[in-house]
This record gives structure tokens, sequence and C-alpha cells, in this order.
């Protein structure tokens, strides 16, 4: 996943794909989207854009209490 083809900025778009990496190797992790926006120094904004994109492209999900997984 590059910035180029996510339509995200290019740095939105390596953000995405570095949380997205992360999730995967990291089995079961759930964090809400403060703690994603702690762990990697993220603007609401940013952090609300990247989500958002992988939540839409089916890479991560959001589930009712408020976190996001990876998608099964």
């Amino acid at each position: 996943m590059t910035g180029l083809s996510t339509g995200l900025n290019p740095r939105l778009g390596k953000v995405a794909a570095r949380i997205c990496t992360e999730f995967r190797e990291m089995p079961g992790i759930r964090l809400t989207e403060g703690q994603v926006r702690r762990l990697w120094t993220l603007s609401a904004q940013d952090c609300d854009e990247a989500l958002g994109y992988l939540c839409d492209s089916c890479q991560l999900a959001h589930d009712p209490s408020g976190c996001y997984l990876v998608s099964s």
C-alpha cells in the first residue's frame, strides 16, 4: 500500500501502511482511536483519515466498543 494507491496523500498513505502492518504483526491487538493517535503520534484529523481508509478497505474493523482491530 502506498500513498498513491490509497487516495491518501503520500505521507498519510505511509502512516496507514505502517498502522496496518503493526496491527497484523500483533494478533489480537485492539486499540481505541485515542490509543492509535498516541502510539503513532497523529493529529485527530490524520488519525481519522488513516483509520477511515483502513476500515473502508476492509483491512481494519471498528467494533461496537470503539476499538479498532484487524478485519477478519
